[in-house]
């Protein structure tokens, strides 16, 4: 089962907010005929709008039993499906120090279902309707979270054929040639996208997603500003910030930006983990651990926060504590090479400290 999740990446980029998934569907109540269609569409885009996006499904599901040619119906179910998958995810900390080690998520096989019903709703709108741009780029975003980067691309460029001005097009397809390696043009995307539309925050956080890749930290941190300036409530944009002024060895502001972070989104688990390492590496033993313990309490099955709050444990010479949590950690993550190594060395450690 890990194997399989693991082969479909997490998303590194926003490739779409929920809040914006839905602007611009009025137009699309005007594109059906019933009343009682119509109900259940203004319904599911109400829903859609307040996150609601089972319900949402359901109301767009209960549209197309009513019209079933209705392509405006099969995108926005097929957008709802994509949203309820897709979250704001960042870069991992790859912090410095040796102890810590980063980690990409992956789509569970439940998600990854969710997605290709997402797929075939675009499909069928596509092939009701060949000429919406939307469409293409939406269907782009389902290939992306599937890791059909190619294919992805393929509709971006098609979707950009039909609307040269349809900003989250280069946003979604920079995203894909991103994965292929292409970064400068990636980043030829993203300013095309912030050049037709200079509040897209989208765009400038993944391009500086693309100059913290390329170790460009000043020019990232550049970016991640502008995506606060412009939207000063994404709790992502403060973290990745502070990641990057973590490497350019401004801790005060790195711990800053994890703070606020955290404010904003206060389940926010790679938050916690990550402020733990900053902790750590400051010295601060005790806010390490408890910020450890909050990651680990928002998420006890991540083999990586066990490995950091054993590796503070066995800083503090606190080796049974070290044991333990290195020992959790290879009963998530029997593969987690490094974890076994560290869990010898505190065994031999805490055999040493008796004599």
């Amino acid at each position: 089962m890990k194997n399989e999740q693991q082969r479909i990446k997490s998303l590194i980029f926003i490739i779409l907010l929920a809040s914006i998934l839905f602007v611009g569907c009025t137009s699309i109540e005007s594109e059906i005929d019933g009343a009682s269609a119509k109900i259940h569409l203004k319904r599911g885009i109400r829903f859609a709008s307040q996150g609601e996006f089972d319900n949402a499904i359901e109301e767009f599901t209960k549209a197309l039993e009513l019209a079933p040619d209705f392509a405006g119906a099969y995108r926005l179910r097929g957008r709802a499906r994509l949203a309820s998958v897709l979250s704001i995810i960042s870069i991992e900390p790859n912090f410095k120090s040796f102890e810590f080690f980063s980690t990409e998520g992956s789509i569970s096989d439940e998600q990854e279902r969710i997605l290709q019903q997402a797929l075939e709703d675009f499909n069928r709108a596509v092939g009701l309707d060949q000429n919406k741009a939307a469409v293409y780029r939406d269907r782009g975003n389902a290939y992306a979270s599937l890791g059909n980067y190619d294919t992805a691309i393929a509709e971006f460029d098609h979707a950009i054929q039909l609307d040269p001005e349809l900003a989250m097009a280069y946003t979604g397809r920079g995203s894909a040639y991103f994965y292929t390696g292409n970064y400068d043009q990636a980043i030829a995307d993203y300013n095309q996208s912030i050049l037709l539309d200079p509040n897209k925050v989208t765009a400038y956080n993944n391009r500086g997603l693309i100059y913290f890749h390329n170790s460009d930290y000043n020019r990232a941190i550049e970016d991640y500003t502008e995506a606060i300036q412009i939207n000063r409530n994404i709790a992502l944009f403060y973290y990745n910030r502070s990641i990057a002024y973590y490497h350019v060895d401004d801790f005060d502001k790195a711990m800053e930006g994890i703070n606020r972070a955290i404010d904003l989104d206060l389940n926010f688990t790679k938050a916690y983990n990550s402020r733990g390492i900053v902790h750590y590496i400051i010295g601060d033993y005790d806010n390490a651990i408890e910020d450890f313990n909050q990651a680990i309490r928002l998420d006890p099955k991540v083999a990586l926060f066990y490995y950091n709050r054993g590796s503070v444990y066995r800083q503090i010479e606190e080796y049974e504590l070290a044991i333990e949590d290195y020992e959790a950690a290879l009963g998530l993550d029997p593969d987690f090479a490094v974890a076994r190594e560290k869990l010898e060395d505190a065994i031999q450690q805490r055999d040493n400290s008796r004599r």
